[in-house]
């Protein structure tokens, strides 16, 4: 069964245990919650950083055959800061809907050493600069489940729409002789899911401490934008069209590879070139408050 299968058969049935406490015998009390949280997170990213990694690995390996020594390498992104909110329509004490939107953000310098193994030779420098920004934007399902009068259990899924950006610059330089930089800039939306299982801890009748554990399934297929090159000797060139994924055979070695271009890269050296797929599909830890009005 598949991650979206699981998802779906998850979300359908706390939907029908919301609703059958929602209609349960008893009290209702509506109202109005707003919370705001924080926290950090775990994001797959994906191709983003095969490419850069296979592109690190690239240079160490054929550096290694003119006797580089290699020092680093590519540091893979995962880790984000996740930031969000919500406003809940509750329609009773155990059942509501919310709508709301977040920020999250991934990022990381990384670096590769290859040095020289002759003064004749000059020393090499690669620096990684990637970086993922996404807006969703949310609407979803809420069930409280009280267990006691200051500590409520509460789940939540729903659907995402992403706005989602990547800017990856690699910078290729010997230093006080020359420099390179490639710089690809993509943007891309897409819809996705996620799930939320937390406490709300009652501090007063009209604020709350949340702790959330949220899991997300999401990953956007068509990211658009441009390719720029430029060096030290006043070179630039820009071109436009899809960020693409490819296993490149330079030198018949094999090493993945990411980048821009104009048309889906077709070169004898280019094997099994696609789409490049940015994975948002993850999980984050958060803290926040919760008002109720």
């Amino acid at each position: 069964m598949g991650d979206k299968k699981r998802f779906f058969l998850s979300a359908l049935g706390l939907f029908i245990l919301a609703l059958s406490l929602a209609f349960a015998p008893g009290r209702v009390e509506a109202g109005l919650a707003i919370r705001i949280f924080g926290g950090p997170g775990y994001q797959n990213i994906g191709d983003l950083n095969n490419g850069l990694k296979g592109l690190s690995d690239s240079f160490a390996y054929y550096g290694a055959g003119l006797g580089y020594s290699a020092a680093g390498s590519y540091d893979p992104i995962h880790t984000e800061m996740n930031l969000g909110g919500d406003i809940i329509f509750q329609f009773g004490p155990n059942i509501g809907i919310g709508f709301g939107s977040g920020y999250l953000r991934v990022g990381r310098k990384s670096e590769l050493r290859l040095t020289a193994p002759t003064p004749a030779l000059h020393d090499e420098v690669l620096t990684f600069s990637p970086e993922v920004t996404v807006i969703p934007v949310r609407a979803g399902l809420f069930l409280f489940l009280p267990l006691g009068s200051a500590l409520t259990v509460f789940l939540n899924a729903g659907a995402e729409y992403y706005f989602a950006s990547i800017t990856s610059l690699v910078r290729d330089e010997y230093p006080a002789w020359w420099w390179g930089e490639r710089e690809d800039k993509a943007k891309g939306r897409g819809f996705g899911f996620r799930g939320g299982l937390g406490f709300e801890i009652r501090l007063s009748s009209g604020l709350s401490l949340i702790l959330e554990g949220q899991g997300r399934l999401a990953k956007i297929k068509d990211l658009t934008g441009s390719h720029t090159y430029r060096n030290s000797f006043g070179f630039e060139e820009t071109k436009n069209g899809t960020l693409y994924y490819w296993t490149d055979l330079w030198l018949f070695q094999p090493f993945p590879y990411i980048a821009v271009n104009d048309t889906l890269p077709s070169e004898p050296w280019q094997q099994n070139p696609r789409k490049a797929v940015l994975d948002l599909s993850g999980w984050a830890a958060v803290a926040g408050f919760l008002f109720r009005f």
